[in-house]
């Protein structure tokens, strides 16, 4: 087996609410900067990232449930699979002009107008709530709704395929998937197999089990990657990726980024506050390579990406 290798948080774009994206300093950041994540430990993991226009909801492995039987992985994005795999879960910290802290979180998904949460139920039976909060509630009291989400072992009906979505707004099976608008829970076509789905402001993109990206809706800012500014009604495939199976996407307000199989990382849509991570304000219509991580020597793992801004994990490449 390959020996983990543990990397670190890098963000760029926008952070004039005091959320935190690398320096801090300013309210751009136009390249990739470690992040810092205030309000954790320092010996805290930060294993995701989820943000809105003014705030971020950082994941922590501090404050764990249950232990499985085994030995926890030591990187971050590993670690956040196995805590999803596991009776426990870890922490979720707002910062920025959201605050608070919640325990036993599995996942979380913010917007400016609400907060979903993943997270342990609070009943005796089994499976996972999911929770909406007002973003300033500061996590405290009670949640505006709950929805108690049975993982797809444990249902009766036997619908879906086994898979396992790998963060909202796909819930755990990839059957259904959280809006921002209502109804929040969605049911999934039948017949679409999507390993991520990704919702932007007026876009959405969609990871296939093939590794190939679909987008659509608005386009005006490039957000789609088609090399035109029309909007797309139906999903229709990146061509500009055609053959370079991707392993992660995410949207933000209007932009989109998209990280290789081989850990490359791929911008394209609005860039006005250096969101994209090439430098500088510039905007795309079709995908850029983000030329920072290779420079660097890095291999992006994960990405998560807020309205105006994108976070990135990425490790140290092996030499061959």
């Amino acid at each position: 087996m390959a020996e983990e290798r543990c990397g670190s948080w890098f963000g760029f774009g926008f952070c004039g609410f005091g959320q935190a994206l690398g320096s801090g300093r300013g309210r751009q950041v136009h390249s990739p900067e470690p992040l810092r994540a205030p309000g954790t430990d320092a010996d805290a993991e930060v294993c995701g990232v989820r943000a809105s226009w003014s705030y971020t909801a950082f994941l922590s492995r501090e404050c764990l449930g249950p232990i499985p039987p085994g030995p926890a992985p030591t990187c971050p994005r590993l670690l956040l699979s196995w805590l999803r795999a596991s009776a426990g879960a870890g922490q979720v910290h707002l910062s920025g002009s959201a605050r608070g802290t919640a325990e036993g979180c599995r996942d979380a998904w913010a917007s400016e107008t609400l907060l979903v949460v993943l997270r342990d139920g609070r009943g005796p039976g089994p499976g996972a709530e999911l929770q909406a909060w007002a973003p300033g509630s500061a996590l405290c009291g009670e949640p505006l709704w709950v929805q108690t989400v049975v993982p797809e072992a444990q249902r009766e009906d036997g619908a879906g395929d086994g898979t396992r979505a790998e963060r909202l707004p796909l819930l755990p099976g990839a059957c259904a998937y959280v809006s921002p608008l209502p109804p929040f829970y969605r049911p999934l076509a039948p017949e679409l197999r999507a390993r991520r789905l990704e919702l932007g402001t007026e876009h959405a993109l969609l990871l296939d089990e093939a590794g190939q990206v679909y987008s659509w809706g608005g386009g005006r800012h490039g957000q789609l990657g088609h090399g035109t500014l029309e909007a797309e009604p139906e999903p229709r495939l990146l061509e500009a990726l055609q053959g370079l199976p991707m392993a992660e996407v995410a949207a933000g307000g209007w932009h989109s980024v998209c990280v290789s199989g081989a850990g490359e990382l791929y911008t394209w849509g609005w860039g006005k506050y250096g969101q994209l991570g090439h430098g500088d304000t510039s905007s795309w219509d079709r995908p850029c390579r983000v030329e920072y991580f290779v420079d660097k020597q890095l291999q992006a793992t994960a990405v998560s990406c807020g309205p105006w801004n994108t976070y990135v994990y990425a490790v140290q490449r092996e030499k061959s």
